[in-house]
This record gives structure tokens, sequence and C-alpha cells, in this order.
């Protein structure tokens, strides 16, 4: 991955500590940097797991015997977390070796106070140090607009909004679901839309149709669209993760509007323009304040029942959602 040739572009070294609870960074890093010692002319690799002092002791002799042989190998040690205690003296004399051999050393998750110990002191000081832990909700959006850059893809925010969504936060998952969109988005670009249609190539009905129709009140349309959208095999997570987006931004208009702004003012600066400009302030000659948060919050617990949370169907769920929102009163 390109997000790693930079750790070892700007923190060139031989030695490898990576540590931290979301395994699937780990050892996504791990692939990598075997690959690039096989580019480097390594061709022997020495693996060794870790669980008891003798361990270490034999790790000590093996290396020693071996480097009569070979000028340069990829030595990889999985150590248990309480096995590092005793295995100080002997990483201690593995990095200050004077050869060319390439370090890896992993583990897992480390609690607060093995941080604190004298052996992750020693080796944070004396190894190119990575941590990989599993990013917040909030912080996905990030992450995977990092790893479509990887491929040159530019996401918006929408749009891995979306996808961190459907995955529920699990990297694996993301990682293939990126994947998969490069494979069938012929852009440069990957913008909320053409997430969406990738998921309904060739439909005769799109999410947007649905949302358009949505926000205009057409029931017989809406209900139609919604039931087309069930039938063909859509996620209920992407139908409803697209109308809470609107029903959250009719809320903020009505309580900034109530608080002085002008909808103009509000419309820039939620940059809403265009044909979604004119379908919002549809919607808004409906209800009121009040009547568009009560559906916001449906529409949170359909995501609730969607990921299995809460007990009901999620289609018949987003149906009535739909019905109430259609039929809400003219101003």
């Amino acid at each position: 991955m390109k997000s790693f040739d930079r750790v070892f572009e700007s923190c060139p070294g031989k030695t490898f500590f990576v540590y931290g609870a979301e395994p699937f960074q780990g050892a996504e890093f791990c692939d990598v940097l075997k690959l690039k010692a096989k580019d480097q002319g390594i061709a022997e690799r020495l693996v060794f797991e870790v669980s008891t002092k003798e361990c270490w002791h034999k790790i000590s002799v093996e290396l020693d015997s071996l480097s009569l042989f070979a000028s340069k190998r990829l030595i990889e040690i999985y150590p248990e977390v309480r096995a590092l205690k005793d295995g100080k003296e002997t990483l201690d004399k593995i990095l200050n070796r004077s050869n060319s051999d390439v370090l890896l050393l992993k583990v897992g998750h480390l609690d607060f106070k093995e941080k604190k110990s004298s052996w992750f002191s020693m080796l944070s000081n004396k190894c190119i140090t990575l941590c990989f832990d599993q990013p917040t909700l909030n912080e996905m959006p990030e992450w995977i607009s990092e790893r479509f850059a990887s491929y040159d893809k530019k996401v918006s925010r929408e749009a891995a909004g979306l996808i961190a969504e459907r995955t529920e936060g699990n990297l694996m998952s993301t990682a293939h679901e990126i994947e998969k969109l490069v494979l069938l988005i012929d852009s440069d670009s990957i913008t909320l839309s053409k997430v969406v249609d990738s998921v309904l190539d060739g439909a005769q009905f799109s999410i947007y149709d649905y949302r358009d129709a949505f926000l205009k009140g057409d029931l017989r349309r809406s209900v139609k669209i919604i039931t087309y959208l069930k039938n063909v095999g859509v996620e209920p997570l992407v139908v409803n993760w697209i109308i809470r987006k609107e029903l959250r931004d009719l809320a903020q208009l009505l309580v900034r509007q109530a608080d002085g702004e002008s909808f103009s003012a509000i419309f820039k600066s939620l940059r809403i323009w265009g044909d979604r400009l004119d379908l919002l302030k549809t919607a808004l000659r409906r209800g009121n304040v009040n009547s568009w948060f009560e559906l916001l919050i449906e529409s949170s617990k359909i995501g609730l029942t969607i990921k299995g949370a809460s007990d009901g169907d999620p289609w018949e769920k987003l149906g009535l959602l739909t019905v109430r929102a259609c039929s809400l009163c003219p101003n």
C-alpha cells in the first residue's frame, strides 16, 4: 500500500515494532514489509513464535549460528505479551547486532501498564514503532479516504460516510468494499451518487428516484419505488442512510431558520444547490420542525433494526416512515 510506502520513505531502518488491537492493518503492514524485504534481495525468512523464556534462548542460539551463513535475513518474532519481560535481554542483543538483518517484532493489544514497561521503552526507542488501533466511527471516513488515495482515487465525505456505515467499522470488510468500488467505478472521483449507482447498475429505479419522490411527498410513487428497491435486493441500510441524510438537513434548516438565518444562507453553507435545493424547499412546505425531527429519530431507530439491535422488519419500518413523511400536512 502507498500509505505504508510513506512509512518506509520517512523512517528508513531495519527494525520494526508493531502492536495494536486492530489486526487487519498490522497484518497488512507485515505483508508489505515482507515484499519490501524480498525486493531488497532478502530471500531467507526466520519466523519465531515465543511463549516461554526458553524460546528466547533458542532464538539467540539459532540467530548466532545462522549468521555465519547468510548475509541478510528477515527475522520475524511473534511473542505473547507475557513473554516479553523475559525476552528483554535477548531483544537488546538482537537490536544491537551489527548486521544487515531486518527485524519485525509484532504483538497485539498492549494495556497502559505494558506501555510503561522497560521492554516497551527499549523497543519503542530502538525500533520504528507502529501502533494499529481500531479507528473510531468519526475516524473511519479519513481512513477510507486514505485507502482510496492509495489507488489514486479521491472519495467524497458523504461517500466515505456511507461506506463506513455499511461496513460498521470492520477494516477488512471496508478494504474489500473499496477494492470492489475501485473496479466498478471508472473515475478518479468517488462520489456518493456513484457509490449508490454501483449498487443499482442497470436498475429501473434508483435510490435517488425514491429520495426525490419522498421529498416531493409523492406517496404513490415513493411506495412503488421502495417496493421495487426491496425486490431487487438493495440493502435497507443504503436506503435509510440516504433518507436520514435528507431528514437531518431538513431539521437543521428549520432550526437555523428559527434562529434568524435566511434559507439562502443556510443552503449555501450546507452546499445544497440545483435540483436537490428545489426538492428540499418542496419538503419544507409540509410539516414543521417537530415532525421532521420525529422522522429523523425514527430513521435512527430503523438503523438499529438493520444492525440487529432492535426487533422488526426494516423494510416495513421504512415503508411506514415513507407514508408518514409523504402524509405530513402542508404548512
